[in-house]
């Protein structure tokens, strides 16, 4: 019976919420095909099917824990068609995102409600229901900052059960967010060093244990020196400073990025930036007579500030979504966070009803402002046409055709859908082949050795001005056929000459 008082209405909203969230969810399901997910999924299914090991033999800048869940979901996902494993993939994802969300409402209540309700009620805008590190995160970063806030208040009493709950689900977000999304390391340094502040006076034994199990049990599955070379070093010496195109005032941007939407008021998305920037001002105006602005009291205010910022370290121009937004989500995340605790403070200073109507309805507001997609239409069948039929139809055509121990390479955007409908494993160590990974001498000598002594018997590659395209044109003169369809007309698909 104090469950059912405590928690039931709570949980009941959430159920309700993410039911409405499932008729967009199954609605949109084929309408965003996205690489980075390739990245995740069909490595994953390599990784798995093929017997290959992480980091050794098959290469990723990512890191190790969206690939295991892509492998995973990929395994155990029952699907007789690939039409069938996307749509199933989104309510894996859909289904994860509810198992987070109750959880949150069920340790912090009203506050991880709001937090809850407002972050997914825009991810379809930031692509929460594919397999991406970025929707993988949010209900740890939900946590840690629901958590810190709660540390940053009055403690209520709590048993030693609730104390050794706390330590060992924050200890474990850290561990998930920092082996699912390598740009958030700041933050999940940060949110670590002032969790173990705020819990000095207790031992920090299961907070510790509960980060370093679990990375000892991944290293048993992927070897720790090759993961710092793919992920990091690549990352630092390769891909950042050959992808990223940030000019003098991206820092400056970030610091500012909420304020920078005032401009854009007609999106939806503008809006919402809006409205927490108008409620954080709000708060503060409020309570600005009752917080004693001591050296402790700033101290707070600068590292929840200092969070938030560390949640959006790569994108600073506004109004973005989907392609080029999808980074912001966690950073979404944080600012759903802000807004639960400042919004529940205020309403609980107030003790008014008024208040708490006026609160009810501002939330709705913003709500219904954030859940448009929900109800737009779409052909399902004709999305998926559109977006992954060519994997299909390609896929198809090599599993007829192909015989055990060919390869397929695709690229040089990673097409290993494609690898997957037609059971083949990738040719090389890589999904992708942009030009950054041309630098990567390890990986580049490891492609020309592929090529040269067991080149891939298929390829599907959109050749340009990349490096590997260079190198690739006089082998496919030399070395392959384009396949034609029966009425002689050519596809895009190459086949060696010596296995016709």
């Amino acid at each position: 019976m104090h469950f059912l008082r405590t928690h039931f209405w709570r949980c009941c909203i959430v159920l309700a919420f993410f039911a409405i969230l499932l008729v967009g969810v199954r609605a949109q399901a084929m309408s965003w095909y996205f690489q980075d997910e390739t990245e995740h999924v069909a490595v994953g299914w390599v990784l798995i099917h093929f017997h290959r090991h992480m980091y050794t033999d098959l290469s990723s800048l990512h890191q190790p824990l969206p690939i295991f869940v892509g492998g995973i979901l990929s395994r155990v996902v029952p699907a007789a068609t690939f039409f069938e494993l996307i749509d199933r993939l989104r309510i894996s994802m859909w289904f994860f995102a509810l198992i987070g969300s109750l959880a949150i409402t069920l340790r912090f209540r009203w506050r991880g409600l709001i937090a809850v309700l407002l972050t997914y009620s825009l991810g379809q805008y930031f692509f929460a229901w594919h397999v991406l590190a970025e929707a993988l995160v949010i209900p740890a970063v939900l946590w840690i900052g629901l958590a810190l806030a709660e540390k940053g208040e009055k403690e209520p009493t709590k048993s030693s059960a609730e104390h050794l709950r706390d330590d060992v689900v924050f200890g474990f977000s850290t561990f998930w967010i920092a082996f699912c999304l390598l740009p958030l390391w700041p933050f999940t340094a940060l949110a670590s060093a002032t969790y173990l502040w705020k819990i000095k006076s207790r031992q920090v034994h299961w907070f510790i244990a509960a980060i370093l199990l679990p990375t000892l049990l991944l290293f048993c599955f992927i070897n720790p020196l090759h993961w710092v070379q793919e992920t990091i070093i690549n990352n630092a010496l390769y891909f950042i400073p050959f992808e990223a195109a940030h000019d003098r005032w991206h820092s400056v941007r970030l610091l500012f990025y909420p304020f920078l939407h005032f401009a854009f008021l007609s999106s939806l998305i503008a809006r919402f930036y809006a409205v927490i920037v108008l409620v954080t001002l709000g708060a503060l105006i409020y309570f600005r007579k009752t917080i004693s602005w001591n050296r402790s009291t700033k101290l707070q205010f600068l590292t929840a500030g200092a969070l938030v910022y560390a949640l959006n370290p790569r994108v600073s121009i506004p109004n973005v979504s989907f392609y080029q937004g999808f980074h912001l989500f966690p950073y979404v995340a944080g600012l759903a966070v802000l807004f639960s605790v400042l919004f529940t403070e205020i309403v609980k200073d107030k003790k008014s009803r008024l208040w708490l109507g006026g609160g009810i309805v501002l939330l709705s507001i913003l709500l219904l402002n954030n859940l448009p997609w929900v109800w737009e239409k779409k052909d399902k069948m004709s999305e998926y046409y559109i977006q992954y039929d060519t994997f299909q139809a390609y896929g198809t055509a090599l599993k007829t055709i192909s015989h055990s121990g060919n390869t397929l390479m695709t690229g040089p955007d990673g097409s290993g859908y494609m690898n997957m409908t037609a059971g083949l494993p990738f040719a090389d160590r890589q999904n992708f082949h942009l030009e950054w990974s041309y630098r990567a001498l390890y990986l580049r000598e490891n492609w020309l050795t592929t090529m040269k002594s067991t080149p891939p018997t298929f390829l599907y590659y959109t050749l340009g001005e990349d490096s590997f395209s260079k190198l690739l044109q006089p082998i496919l003169a030399e070395k392959y056929v384009v396949l034609r369809r029966k009425d002689g007309s050519p596809t895009q698909l190459m086949m060696l000459k010596s296995a016709t």
